[in-house]
């Protein structure tokens, strides 16, 4: 993702959490075919904030209660594959993607294949530089991102991202796997 796409997106999580927040809800998606809670705290926002396309649609966004300090959020999206890639092209270049992006200080921390009930696919996770609020090449902050990946027929995939900067990591992830456990498929 190109640096603008990054502050664009952190501009309206900030913007959409100073408006004021709702109770956290359970996602019950009949077009992905899932469910899935957020994490234990975690808001959602009046807005989704605004992702870049290459992303898809955003489903469910929940930030955490402390997000200014943490930049913890959570977020189902739904995209195509890219470049018309099959699932397994894509498993296999998505890390290089991210890395050429990142720059300098991305690290990747595992890759791996999981599931939820039927649902198959890998999880990516790695640390990066950031601008604070979401990883940014040349950054001054560490950030930390787990990344689910499941295939949605032969030209989708359905992403459950896990971010928080490096700090926050260690106090959130406990809830990002209980939401995680969760996900249950339809």
């Amino acid at each position: 993702m190109k640096r603008r796409q990054f502050g664009v997106l952190a501009f309206g999580c900030a913007v959409a959490l100073v408006g004021g927040v709702a109770a956290a809800e359970k996602l019950d998606d009949a077009t992905l075919g899932i469910t899935f809670e957020a994490p234990e705290g975690f808001v959602v926002p009046p807005q989704k904030p605004p992702i870049p396309d290459l992303l898809g649609e955003v489903k469910g966004f929940y930030a955490s209660p402390k997000f200014e300090d943490s930049a913890g959020f959570a977020m189902v999206h739904r995209m195509p594959f890219p470049d018309g890639s099959t699932f397994e092209q894509f498993k296999e270049s998505f890390p290089g993607r991210i890395g050429t992006q990142l720059g300098n200080g991305y690290k990747q921390v595992r890759q791996e294949n999981v599931g939820a009930g039927k649902l198959r696919g890998f999880v990516f996770e790695f640390e990066a530089p950031g601008n604070g609020m979401l990883p940014e090449a040349g950054g001054s902050f560490r950030h930390r991102v787990r990344w689910y990946f499941f295939p949605q027929g032969a030209d989708r995939l359905i992403g459950i991202v896990y971010h928080s900067r490096e700090t926050a990591w260690q106090e959130l992830e406990p809830k990002f796997l209980a939401s995680f456990k969760s996900l249950k498929d339809k």
